[in-house]
């Protein structure tokens, strides 16, 4: 889904642990490059991740963590410019959860937090979306 110019991209790469990459898309018929916190970790800080089996029960959620950002929210550096067409990832491993053989419903979503831009950029609030399914052997 879009929002603020971008997609949530995901990509399971493991089911145990349950492996992600995670990316952030400027599409390429974009008007400008986007501005993203350069730091995507730790999980459930800026992308945040809940599996449901398919009758809507919740498998795992993330948990807001204890978080001081390391990069200072209003310093240039602690931003990655994302050109339209290109994208800017992270692998996160979900390593609290087990999922037994089933079909899920993943969803995955993305917030900036308080990384609203730097002196003369103003970035305001981003968001993205993307709900998946996965089969677990």
């Amino acid at each position: 889904m879009r929002a603020d110019g971008l997609e949530c991209l995901v990509a399971v790469l493991a089911t145990d642990p349950l492996t992600f990459h995670i990316s952030l898309h400027n599409p390429g018929t974009a008007a400008a490059a986007v501005y993203v916190p350069r730091s995507l970790k730790p999980l459930g800080a800026f992308v945040r991740v809940e599996v449901r089996d398919l009758d809507g029960a919740v498998m795992y959620a993330t948990q807001p963590p204890k978080f001081t950002p390391k990069l200072d929210p209003f310093h240039v550096d602690s931003y990655v410019e994302v050109e339209p067409g290109y994208s800017y990832g992270v692998l996160l491993e979900c390593t609290a959860v087990s999922l037994s053989s089933a079909e899920y419903r993943v969803d995955v979503s993305y917030s900036n937090l308080q990384y609203r831009g730097f002196p003369g950029h103003v970035i305001g609030e981003q968001a993205a979306h993307r709900s998946i399914r996965i089969a677990v052997q």
